[in-house]
């Protein structure tokens, strides 16, 4: 079976990715969610 995500982010978040201060949190976090996803297959 597959799926397809879709995934929203508010503003703030959007602008996180670019933010030097913050960068690396979001990042950190999005690479944790496609790695938990991708161990449970």
């Amino acid at each position: 079976m597959q799926f397809m995500l879709i995934l929203n982010e508010t503003a703030e978040d959007f602008a996180r990715r670019n933010d030097p201060a913050q960068a690396d949190d979001y990042w950190g976090g999005w690479t944790a969610f496609i790695g938990a996803m991708r161990r449970r297959g």
